[in-house]
């Protein structure tokens, strides 16, 4: 399973293999530790993939925070 391949998937049409997996990469997420498995296939299954380019600014400060990242590489 790949990892960009099972989070660009739409989140209501990820099947409970991706989720799976999702959840086993989760586990290695620090900011995650605390959740339970049932919370984090909860999560995954609203998770929204996205990608943005080199230099892209994520947020500025000062933005309203009604979400967060999980960056897994950059």
């Amino acid at each position: 399973m790949n990892l960009e391949r099972a989070l660009r998937r739409p989140p209501h049409e990820r099947n409970h293999h991706e989720i799976d997996y999702l959840l086993s990469v989760s586990r290695r997420l620090k900011c995650l530790s605390g959740c339970s498995d049932d919370d984090l296939r909860l999560l995954w299954r609203y998770v929204v993939y996205r990608k943005y380019e080199a230099k892209e600014r994520l947020f500025e400060k000062g933005d309203p925070s009604d979400s967060f990242m999980i960056v897994f590489q950059g």
